[in-house]
């Protein structure tokens, strides 16, 4: 319900110089076939770690530029000010929520309200999960899903609980998040161990994580969807030649057993 307000709302940052994309434009690496996107971050990165420095919690007061909507009556949507993907939307708690901390059903119905077609989300439980900011968010791209037909098919090379529905119920996905979180030993009242959680129309997947790099190449959600962001073309090229797959088991709980 978001996405064609945030259009409007995206147009008008642009042209006051309030959105700053942090990427060039995708390209795509066959590897496991699967179509993985990657893309080069750009200069603005060094106007995102500046804004950081400077503001602290962009999200309390978020700024008014990227306000999109309400996202029911404890959550707001925003756009990302720094986004990888052109069309990227966050959902933030209106109070400070601390980012470890478990989700919860409102935050599923407030990130759910976002799903459509060719939608699909990602939250970064943690620092070694991705997270940048501590301050609990969710995220929303209008983008592909390279991944998707792993993930449905479970032929994953690490640690995962995975839920499918027909019908989307807040309170029966945020039970089986917890169970997963329970399994996978990661739960905790406070604060959860690191974990990656992938949202889509029909899907929910949860994702143990031991670290959040490996050899300088940083990972969160948006990687186990299958798009990458490098610092530049050498990490890239290193990255190919490690293998794309065996990076994000490496950061996750792999099958093989963890280094």
């Amino acid at each position: 319900m978001f996405w064609q307000k945030s259009l409007q709302v995206t147009q008008q940052a642009i042209e006051d110089n309030e959105l700053h994309p942090i990427a060039t434009e995708a390209e795509t690496i066959l590897q496991d076939d699967i179509h993985f996107q990657v893309h080069i971050i750009n200069q603005n990165l060094l106007k995102k770690i500046d804004d950081k420095r400077k503001r602290g919690n962009p999200f309390l007061p978020y700024q008014k530029p990227m306000y999109v909507a309400e996202a029911g009556e404890s959550h707001v949507c925003l756009l990302n000010k720094y986004p990888v993907i052109n069309q990227h939307l966050l959902i933030c708690t209106k109070d400070y929520q601390e980012q470890t901390a478990p989700l919860t059903i409102e935050d599923f119905n407030a990130w759910y309200m976002g799903m459509e077609d060719g939608i699909w989300g990602f939250y970064n439980g943690g620092v070694e999960a991705g997270a940048s900011q501590p301050h609990r968010h969710m995220q929303l791209v209008k983008a592909p899903l390279p991944m998707a037909a792993k993930l449905k098919s479970g032929q994953l090379g690490f640690k995962h609980r995975a839920l499918t529905f027909e019908n989307f119920d807040a309170k029966a996905t945020y039970e089986f998040y917890i169970d997963a979180l329970n399994e996978l030993d990661l739960y905790d009242p406070f604060r959860c161990l690191p974990n990656n959680v992938l949202l889509t129309q029909d899907s929910l997947v949860v994702i143990p994580r031991v670290t959040n790099n490996q050899h300088g190449v940083f990972l969160n959600g948006l990687n186990y969807g299958g798009i990458f962001l490098f610092r530049d073309r050498d990490k890239l090229d290193w990255a190919k030649n490690y293998q794309l797959s065996r990076l994000m088991s490496d950061c996750a709980l792999s099958l093989a057993g963890n280094q």
